[in-house]
């Protein structure tokens, strides 16, 4: 399969992806207890951004890992699958408790399938964006410390390749 991403750097688009995500994280965060719209706008353009994410990373791989087993290969796969994953699904959960559930057909069928009032559906997709939240968090905790433990005990080159 052709890849832009070598074995030993991501591409300058790979870059851009992981960059503006980082960015884009930070921002979401900070607007949270303050402007609420800009928040909701900053998580749109997360799940445009994370689908476009998703689909470039289904054609072009990952550079080589630096994991010494394949336990170790097979939980950095199973992090970044669960970051992606929740990056596109917090937006998502993020828009349905904040959105008239009688104005979104998807949204009445789920609630109904729930069996669940507006407030209940509105309040449950408000705790899964909250648990999804808080998951994401705990993995970029797990993510950028192993970058460090690399770093820092395995002198390699994976901070470097991403920079």
């Amino acid at each position: 399969m052709f890849s832009l991403d070598k074995d030993d750097k991501y591409s300058p688009i790979s870059k851009i992806f992981h960059w503006g995500r980082f960015v884009l994280i930070v921002l979401i965060i900070i607007t949270t207890n303050f402007n609420m719209e800009i928040h909701f706008l900053l998580g749109t353009i997360m799940l445009v951004f994370i689908t476009l994410n998703i689909i470039w990373r289904l054609f072009n791989k990952f550079p080589k890992t630096y994991a010494t087993s394949t336990l170790e290969a097979n939980i950095e796969t199973l992090v970044h699958v669960a970051m992606y994953a929740l990056l596109f699904f917090i937006p998502i959960f993020g828009m349905l408790a904040n959105t008239d559930v009688n104005d979104v057909e998807f949204a009445k069928v789920l609630s109904e399938f729930l069996q669940v009032n507006i407030l209940g559906f509105k309040n449950l997709m408000a705790f899964f964006h909250v648990i999804m939240v808080n998951f994401l968090m705990f993995l970029v905790v797990v993510h950028v410390v192993m970058i460090i433990f690399n770093k820092i005990f395995r002198k390699t080159g994976e901070l470097k390749r991403m920079i």
